[in-house]
This record gives C-alpha cells, sequence and structure tokens, in this order.
C-alpha cells in the first residue's frame, strides 16, 4: 500500500500554531506538524514560542519523545 505525502505550508501551520497559542485554545497537531513548529523557533531563537510549543506537544503527545 502507497501512502501519498502531502506536505503541509510552514507558514500556515506556524499561523495555526500561533492562533491557538493567542486563543488559549488546543488544535491537534500530529508529531511531524509539532516538529516542523518546534524547528522553527528552535531555528529562530525565539524562546519563549519554543517553550510553549514543547509544552503543547508534550500535552498532546506524552509518550512520544521526538
Amino acid at each position: 500500500m502507497t501512502e501519498e505525502f502531502l506536505p503541509y505550508n510552514n507558514e500556515e501551520l506556524i499561523a495555526r500554531f500561533e492562533e491557538m497559542v493567542k486563543n488559549n485554545e488546543t488544535i491537534f497537531f500530529d508529531v511531524d506538524q509539532f516538529e516542523a513548529i518546534i524547528d522553527h523557533y528552535f531555528e529562530r531563537n525565539e524562546v519563549n514560542m519554543l517553550s510553549t510549543a514543547v509544552k503543547y506537544a508534550t500535552e498532546q503527545h506524552p509518550a512520544n519523545t521526538m
């Protein structure tokens, strides 16, 4: 069985994440999406948002160590 990989738009992904944080909501992101979000903030040295992303990731995927 072949699965088709549909890449997500990083800008849209970050915008969705930041909107979620701003509105104090919870939106589901899969592990790969959280990896992209965390990488985004890590590469830009945005420590506060990086910490927030890690917090949400561990809450949604507690058994995954990425």
